[in-house]
């Protein structure tokens, strides 16, 4: 768990407080990945076995915000690892500059820590032909509602859009906070008429 002491006046007093607060390092580590997959140029957060793994937790309904980021916390001050795949043809560079001071801005406005440093691996390179995947027969194909690649693309775009409307409410940025709630209520709505298919098919 993670303290965060009593802020301090220009004279350099605490403020007066009723308590102490205190904020778990899972935390931590979920706003950093959440402002992490809000790059521009950021596929996937994780390695191939970790997103495997995550890939396994959404398809039964869980989701790991947290995939990929390792957040180690000593006195008040927050050492960040991300580990991400990038999307082809972004300039890596670009992509990890981004990711270091979005996840700085991210923890130190949102948690109220201070961040030494953020250190980001780029695991791989995704490409459209990553995407390319053998069809099933026809028959088989009917009996399948939502592929899983939809299911990640509507996964992903609810959760972005959660990121976004965070985001809003800590910056006071209504047009945020309105657009992180149409990405949700779109993905809403296409996996509720998926779930009509699946009744009708049944």
């Amino acid at each position: 768990m993670t303290t965060i002491l009593p802020q301090q006046t220009p004279t350099g007093s605490p403020v007066p407080t009723r308590g102490d607060t205190v904020i778990a390092d899972s935390v931590v580590g979920k706003v950093a990945g959440l402002a992490a997959r809000e790059v521009p140029g950021v596929y996937a957060l994780g390695g191939g076995a970790t997103r495997v793994l995550g890939a396994i937790r959404e398809a039964v309904g869980g989701t790991d915000h947290a995939q990929g980021i390792t957040a180690d916390i000593t006195d008040g001050q927050v050492s960040v690892s991300v580990s991400l795949v990038a999307d082809y043809p972004v300039p890596l560079p670009v992509v990890a500059d981004t990711v270091r001071s979005t996840v700085i801005a991210a923890i130190e406005t949102i948690v109220g820590l201070s961040v030494t440093d953020v250190n980001v691996t780029i695991t791989d390179v995704h490409t459209p032909v990553d995407e390319t995947v053998p069809q099933p027969p026809p028959k088989e194909k009917e009996r399948i509602s939502m592929s899983a690649s939809d299911k990640f693309e509507n996964a992903a775009q609810d959760l972005k859009g959660k990121a976004k409307e965070a985001v809003g409410n800590v910056t006071n940025d209504d047009s945020k906070v309105a657009e992180g709630k149409a990405d949700q209520a779109a993905a809403s709505a296409k996996k509720a008429g998926e779930n009509v298919k699946d009744a009708f098919k049944k």
